[in-house]
């Protein structure tokens, strides 16, 4: 930098030499050959501006422009730099052809939403199952989406995770969601998921058919149980009977679990708004836990706000909130702790069970609302458990617009909780009257 000024100063001090010497030879005045001098010196840099000038319109691919002074090396630079541009620019025209292919070979819908609702991209299946035309970009998502409970799904696609529908042609069906990234953009991914419905409900229709058909006969083996059961028999033949009721209990569990799970899946979200006394049905509940408990001795508590219902069927909460406290019961060591609580917060009511327990590890928390999982075989059917009781809470509060929440520590105890949303919540009637 330094070396480039001095050699600018020593090109001006060289014209200014150059004018004082035609002056003198010439016998003109000084201030006259000074200024001669000077205006010789912004004429040469102008016109040598004017070729670079016209070298970068002419995209920089004309042969380098011959100059003098510092210029020789600016023209040089802004070659490197056309240079360097180019390559980023084919660079990134490489990754953008590349993604393109990869989202066009992609069986998802794939939409892409800036930070203002608008449509800006999507790939070929998008165009497919969606039925999205080149009109329709940079249109808003409700101009293009008009079911309301899409919508609705869209704007709190954080709270509720996928949404199910049919496609325009009701010969598919989709599962959308909704991630975001960038400074406030969102991808929607929509997922044929119509053979993994058709299988779903197979499986519904057998397991509903099979517990039918199941019910009939274990009732039977069940009843003649009971009735050898009060029959004078040898004391090895006692012994055989009584582990034959014990499985034809458990049988009986698992038919009704089967039963009732297979209701359950029948529809996404209970329609029915009774007003249910769940402070009452609680106390019920904790009293039943604590004859379960026996003597066992557990410490169980029961605290719960008061002024206020909850709206849903009372059959369906009944058996998800005590199968979530008989749990806590079961898989509680003898003499430990266990809290239920019924609580107002600010999006409705949160329901709460806490116990010191065994704790469940990490890795199994996001699998124990499956169907038959079990964290642990043995202490599962030890306790008399059927492997369906947590996949039936997880589908009665699903229907009744609330999600069930789970924190452990293996060998500390866990937490199950769920907020039933404000359109659940009605004022309580004894409150009312008052």
């Amino acid at each position: 930098m330094t070396r480039s000024i001095i050699r600018q100063l020593f090109t001006l001090l060289s014209f200014l030499l150059l004018g004082v010497l035609i002056g003198f030879i010439f016998e003109l005045d000084l201030a006259i050959s000074t200024l001669a001098s000077l205006t010789i010196w912004a004429i040469t840099y102008i016109l040598l501006i004017a070729k670079l000038v016209a070298w970068s319109d002419r995209g920089f691919n004309s042969e380098e422009p011959t100059s003098l002074f510092e210029f020789q090396k600016l023209s040089t630079a802004f070659k490197h730099y056309r240079d360097q541009t180019e390559a980023e620019f084919d660079e990134i025209h490489e990754d953008i052809d590349q993604f393109q292919a990869a989202t066009a070979a992609m069986e998802d819908a794939i939409v892409i939403i800036n930070k203002d609702g608008t449509i800006e991209w999507w790939n070929n299946s998008a165009e497919e199952s969606l039925e999205l035309t080149i009109e329709q970009k940079h249109k808003t998502v409700p101009e293009i989406f008009s079911d309301p409970e899409f919508l609705n799904f869209y704007e709190n696609s954080d709270e509720k995770g996928s949404f199910k529908s049919e496609s325009g042609t009701h010969q598919r069906i989709l599962e959308f969601r909704v991630h975001p990234f960038g400074a406030g953009d969102r991808v929607l991914v929509a997922r044929d998921i119509t053979e993994n419905e058709k299988f779903e409900q197979m499986r519904h229709t057998f397991l509903a058919n099979a517990s039918h058909e199941l019910r009939t006969p274990i009732t039977v083996i069940h009843g003649y149980l009971e009735t050898l059961q009060d029959q004078e028999l040898a004391l090895p033949v006692k012994r055989a009977i009584q582990s034959m009721q014990s499985q034809s209990n458990r049988m009986v569990a698992l038919i009704s679990d089967l039963l009732t799970l297979s209701r359950l899946e029948t529809s996404a979200e209970n329609r029915s708004r009774q007003p249910i006394h769940v402070h009452q049905m609680l106390k019920s509940i904790a009293d039943e836990a604590r004859e379960v408990s026996g003597d066992n001795q557990h410490q169980i508590s029961l605290s719960m706000d008061d002024g206020f219902d909850i709206l849903g069927n009372e059959g369906e909460l009944r058996s998800a909130l005590s199968n979530l406290v008989f749990n806590a019961v079961r898989y509680t060591p003898a003499h430990g702790s266990i809290e239920v609580k019924l609580e107002t917060v600010d999006k409705g009511v949160l329901f709460s069970v806490t116990d010191s327990g065994v704790g469940i590890a990490a890795e199994h928390i996001p699998r124990i609302t499956e169907r038959f999982y079990r964290v642990d075989e043995g202490r599962s059917r030890d306790n008399g458990g059927t492997g369906l009781g947590l996949a039936i809470v997880k589908h009665v509060l699903v229907r009744h617009n609330s999600k069930l929440g789970v924190s452990s520590k293996l060998g500390e105890g866990s937490r199950f909780s769920c907020i039933f949303p404000a359109e659940r919540v009605t004022q309580n009637s004894n409150l009312s009257e008052a």
